[in-house]
């Protein structure tokens, strides 16, 4: 968000997708992967990607 926090929308449905079956254990383990490397490296991703829109906009 705009504070700097960082936030995960989504969570409850990802959680009632897991009651009943709908996300595989390689699937889970894929979105918690991403989420910790979210977590960990947020700012330097933001980074990056705001620096390679500013690129793609001056082409």
């Amino acid at each position: 968000d705009p504070s700097g926090r960082l936030r995960f929308e989504d969570e409850e449905e990802l959680a009632d997708q897991r009651r009943r079956g709908l996300i595989s254990s390689q699937q889970l383990t894929r979105i918690d992967r991403a989420r910790d490397l979210l977590v960990r490296r947020h700012r330097l991703i933001e980074r990056e990607a705001l620096r390679l829109l500013e690129a793609a906009q001056s082409v």
